[in-house]
């Protein structure tokens, strides 16, 4: 069908303009409001400019109004209508975004997707302050390796045929936890090695799919994908920062070491390396990671409507993690829960999990008092009994939580293959909401205790796992 509108503007455009016979009346008609025409005057000339004029803002208003159709038509088209509510699941949210942002969802671990690539180039196009600038909580000589990082992959095209060296830190398995808690000692490895550093996931899916650059460029570039003969070698971390090597690409298998433990080792070295006991591992977590990394679009957009759906804002709430199927929760429960999914919520099961939920909430009240209190877990029984029962019978207003239908996925479930990359946002958004709270009440596993480090006072935290938090919720119960 064709549009009026754009008919009336070529009418309009196309009407002789007659410039010795014709004024305009300042009469005009009733109904469409014509302009009556007269005979010739000496006011022609007037006559005939003012019409130029008319005809010339009636040609602006119908441009404005078609492209104001236009846009309204496009906002219509593309723009999901679906928002995130207190009600609404992670699935039906994430299926509102997908629908209007289709792309492949079956991405290999070589390919990087055209927002990741984006993202890269802004490293090196941004013309801004860097996201580590005036930064207390980064030492010097963590923020002269990053502005080294963004010269060395802005400014050396083929890199690799100009004498620089990587370090290409893999991680095939293991949680969330176990790929991103090393992260300051990867950059410290990397500084101390003069080796650029880049991070690719092989499962569940890249990186790229849930994190993009930020500050540094630390995706694979393709030369590096497609050309097998470069020199490179398996590397054993031994609990410790790793040596120089001659190799052009130094490949290293991410580390896979208790939580404690590599916190400690990164301390230890520091001191050792730098006679620094200031820049600890707590310190620097925060600003380090957001210099590093920052979501996708796709999980962004989620938790945005999240936090504003929940009324929360950043650094001014409490959240709680329980870590329902770990094998060390005491739950009476198969130990293959924790990565495959599964758990009951009946039983002994049941009444056991309730009991921890009440000492978490105690916990997390007893840390910040009168503030919000965000609850995740990875048992959607657990999140959902909080926000239909609990709080409920507690009188707790601002306790909340994201509604789930199923149970958030373990980085490393066995069954990845059958999974999409939209599959694993939820663990990705609570993640991301714990970690922008002012405290955290975390229990077993590293999941927790990452969120911890990555929240805004990493001081304020309650391992609800194996503190006495007896406060006046507990006699309540």
């Amino acid at each position: 069908m064709r549009d009026n509108s754009y008919f009336l503007l070529l009418e309009i455009l196309s009407r002789p303009i007659n410039t010795g016979m014709k004024e305009r009346n300042e009469n005009t008609t009733t109904g469409r409001g014509r302009i009556r025409i007269q005979g010739s005057s000496s006011s022609s000339r007037v006559g005939s400019f003012e019409c130029r004029k008319k005809k010339l803002l009636e040609c602006c208003t119908l441009l404005l109004v078609i492209f104001s159709m236009t846009s309204v038509i496009v906002l219509n088209l593309y723009i999901p209508k679906t928002e995130l509510n207190s009600s609404t699941s992670y699935r039906s949210a994430i299926a509102a975004f997908l629908n209007h942002n289709r792309r492949s969802t079956t991405t290999s671990s070589n390919s990087v997707s055209q927002t990741v690539v984006r993202h890269a180039r802004d490293v090196c196009e941004y013309g801004g302050p860097p996201p580590w600038a005036n930064s207390p909580n980064l030492p010097t000589y963590i923020v002269e390796y990053l502005e080294w990082h963004v010269q060395m992959r802005c400014t050396n095209k083929r890199a690799h045929q100009d004498g620089v060296k990587y370090l290409l830190v893999k991680c095939a398995s293991g949680g969330i936890a176990d790929r991103l808690a090393n992260l300051p000692t990867y950059i410290l490895s990397a500084h101390k090695m003069n080796r650029v550093l880049l991070l690719q996931w092989n499962s569940p899916f890249p990186l790229e799919e849930f994190l993009a650059p930020h500050g540094i460029n630390w995706t694979v570039p393709e030369w590096l994908q497609i050309t097998n003969n470069l020199g490179h070698t398996s590397l054993s971390w031994n609990n410790k920062v790793v040596s120089h090597s001659e190799e052009t690409v130094l490949l290293a298998e991410g580390l896979q070491l208790a939580f404690e433990i590599g916190k400690s080792n990164y301390d230890t070295h520091i001191l050792q390396q730098y006679n620094d006991s200031i820049y600890t591992y707590d310190r620097i977590y925060h600003d380090l990671f957001h210099s590093v990394f920052q979501l996708v679009p796709a999980i962004q957009s989620i938790v945005d409507h999240s936090m504003k759906q929940l009324s929360l804002t950043q650094g001014n709430y409490t959240s709680i993690h329980l870590r329902a199927r770990h094998p060390n929760s005491n739950l009476p429960s198969d130990n293959t829960v924790d990565k495959s999914g599964g758990l009951e919520f009946s039983g002994k099961t049941k009444q056991k999990l309730v009991g921890m939920i009440q000492h978490a909430v105690d916990c997390a009240a007893n840390l910040s008092p009168g503030l919000p209190i965000f609850f995740a877990s990875d048992s959607h029984h657990a999140v959902n009994y909080v926000l239909n029962e609990f709080s409920t019978k507690l009188g707790i207003p601002k306790l909340v939580g994201l509604v789930q239908n199923e149970e958030p996925l373990h980085f490393d479930t066995p069954d990845y293959k059958s999974k999409t990359p939209s599959d694993f946002y939820p663990t990705f958004v609570d993640f991301w909401l714990l970690g922008m709270s002012r405290c955290t009440a975390y229990g077993t596993g590293g999941y927790g205790r990452l969120a911890v480090r990555l929240s805004y006072n990493s001081s304020c935290k309650a391992n609800h796992h194996k503190a006495d938090c007896q406060l006046p919720l507990m006699k309540k119960l």
